[in-house]
């Protein structure tokens, strides 16, 4: 979570700070009517990931260089006067297995909590960053990040991301993995361009939209743009880069091999000894997307980051409000949705008075805002397509940031609306299998409660305006509140709450019968 530093009037100054796999980079703004403006920025190489993909641990001296670098880049953005600043961790950190060390020493060292965010998170932030650089309003579009442990895809429609795909696809990884740009250019390059496909071809699919607009950023696109624009240009916010120049620069390296080519050597050697891997992963990613230009941004996700602080001081108060807003961009069917969340909330208040229900929801005292929440993004997958919408809902929660959840809760609320309808849980689900024992629980309870709900208004036309539960030793007896004049026309609401009941039954070991 961010740090506060101190009181918060306008205009609001944010710190992003992003530990990555190759360096640790700062990012100081202020943020206003006009959007984000730049106060500071600084990057300091540090090589954390160096020989991760073999010791499977952090570099010793990339420790010790972060933490050199997050405590001067702490103090930077004190003196900036900064009223939030958040830190976070990629690839490297996430993959080390003395990852949680380095965390507890950058708090010891530096006084910063760091998050290590996932890669749906990671490509969550870039996408926000990318939301505001581009327009992205009607088409589908594309974004990708290569940094130096993972490769994200973001995939949008209507402005809305709709699917992230994380790779293990990183600049400094591939290089750990298939040796130096020497044998890259040379003899490896055949098999890490083999492996780049599969990688890729395994995460994209015939689902996947075909992006009208690629825009990209990450470590080896803005070096790629740097190197491909004409000497005595001014540098640009945002350059534009041909799938054709891409494969030229290969050519280059190729070329030049065993050496770097001029210009490449002119860069900072943490950044030009990794760049062909994170090249050839491009020119691959273009490939299999379909498109002959990538728009690149310099922002990124530490911009990404600068505005999830900007989003969660606007909407801290209200998490709810959130969940409206995201569902507001996805076109949502409102009256359907508010009217799920209230059922719901009535369900679980009654519900949540059972010794089953009370020992489930003990641990989590925000259980009632997930709930609400789940109910408003239940349907929201409706905007990729209506016959699998529950898993479209999923993967557009995930692909998002919800300013008051964390990304723990916003794993469970993605688990809520993939439970709405269909099967309920399985162990076999990777999604469900990666909450604890205590979240699944929580999310068999909550999902059975939406199911229901949702059953309850299976006409969209609120016929059910209240419900009632009572107990009879095994059975949990459902009693529907009807208006008068639309007795007959809620029948199907009765059916399909019974036929949705399933989930609820399992979570509380009860028998649920909804009256006729």
């Amino acid at each position: 979570m961010p740090t506060r530093t101190r009181p918060t009037p306008k205009p609001l100054r944010v710190a992003s700070i992003d530990v990555g796999s190759n360096a640790v980079r700062l990012l100081v703004a202020r943020h206003d009517h006009r959007g984000l403006t730049t106060l500071a920025e600084d990057r300091q190489p540090t090589q954390l990931a160096k020989d991760l993909a073999t010791t499977g641990k952090l570099n010793p001296l990339g420790v010790q260089a972060s933490l050199e670098a997050l405590a001067r880049f702490r103090a930077t953005a004190l003196a900036h006067d900064v009223h939030l600043i958040r830190a976070v961790a990629t690839a490297a950190v996430r993959d080390a297995s003395d990852g949680q060390r380095f965390v507890s020493l950058v708090q010891q060292k530096t006084g910063l909590s760091l998050e290590v965010i996932s890669g749906d998170e990671e490509a969550a932030l870039a996408f926000l960053s990318l939301s505001h650089r581009f327009d992205i309003a009607e088409s589908p579009a594309a974004a990708i990040d290569i940094g130096g442990g993972s490769a994200q895809i973001i995939l949008s429609t209507h402005g809305v991301a709709v699917r992230t795909l994380s790779m293990p696809l990183g600049a400094v990884r591939l290089t750990d993995e298939f040796g130096p740009s020497s044998l890259i250019a040379t003899k490896a390059f055949p098999k890490l361009s083999r492996h780049a496909d599969a990688v890729i071809a395994r995460s994209l699919d015939r689902e996947t939209l075909r992006p009208t607009l690629l825009a990209g950023t990450g470590g080896t696109i803005t070096a790629v743009a740097d190197l491909l624009r004409p000497r005595g240009t001014a540098k640009k916010i945002d350059d534009t880069i041909d799938h054709s120049a891409v494969r030229k620069l290969i050519r280059l390296f190729r070329a030049h091999a065993p050496n770097l080519p001029p210009a490449v050597a002119r860069l900072s050697p943490d950044r030009a000894h990794v760049l062909l891997a994170g090249v050839v992963v491009l020119e691959r990613l273009m490939h299999h997307l379909g498109t002959d230009v990538v728009h690149t941004h310099h922002g990124g996700l530490r911009e990404g980051i600068c505005w999830s602080l900007v989003d969660a001081h606007r909407l801290a108060s209200s998490p709810r409000d959130a969940a409206l807003e995201l569902a507001q961009r996805c076109r949502f069917e409102r009256p359907h949705a508010l009217h799920v969340e209230h059922l719901a909330g009535r369900l679980f208040h009654q519900v949540r008075r059972l010794p089953a229900a009370s020992k489930i929801l003990k641990p989590h005292r925000r259980a009632a805002d997930l709930l609400s929440a789940a109910a408003i993004l239940h349907d929201i997958g409706v905007l990729v397509g209506y016959a699998r919408h529950h898993k479209h809902s999923r993967d557009i929660i995930l692909s998002s940031t919800i300013p008051g959840f964390s990304h723990r809760e916003i794993l469970i609320l993605a688990n809520l609306a993939r439970y709405h309808r269909r099967v309920g849980p399985k162990p076999s689900h990777r999604l469900f299998a990666a909450l604890s024992d205590a979240e699944q629980s929580l999310v068999r309870l909550l999902a059975g409660i939406l199911r229901v709900a949702d059953g309850l208004d299976r006409s969209h036309a609120a016929f059910v305006r209240d419900v009632r539960l009572t107990r009879d030793k095994r059975t949990l007896i459902l009693e529907p509140l009807i208006a008068p004049a639309s007795t007959d026309a809620a029948r199907a609401e009765r059916r399909a709450a019974q036929r949705k009941a399933d989930v609820l039954e399992s979570a509380l070991d009860l028998r649920v019968r909804v009256q006729p």
